[in-house]
């Protein structure tokens, strides 16, 4: 498991904020998939690690899946109900707070 608020759910699926330990560590770069393609050399160049550009794997994950683009998740979150919505923002809502998103900005 994840933890007892969440109780046992796929880690994949888990608050960031649950298992990144947050409150437990002190992070000081924190990169957005959506904005990876900015933030990601941004961070290389910042650590000094242009040279290892290939740890660096634009929105495509070892399967060859890219992330979902901001409008289909827009999309995606359109088609439930408001209810589902708000329980979908409730589960999520450490993130939102920690990582600055918002919820009507989806």
């Amino acid at each position: 498991g994840i933890n007892a608020e969440y109780g046992e759910i796929n880690g994949h699926w888990a608050p960031a904020g649950v298992w990144t330990d947050t409150c437990q560590n002190d992070i000081d770069y924190v990169i957005k998939l959506e904005e990876d393609e900015v933030e990601a050399p941004y961070l290389l160049t910042k650590l000094n690690l242009t040279t290892h550009t290939e740890l660096y794997h634009s929105k495509a994950n070892r399967s060859g899946n890219r992330s979902a683009s901001s409008e289909e998740v827009r999309r995606f979150i359109e088609q439930l109900s408001p209810a589902e919505q708000e329980a979908l923002y409730d589960f999520y809502k450490m993130d939102f707070e920690l990582f600055g998103y918002q919820p009507d900005k989806l």
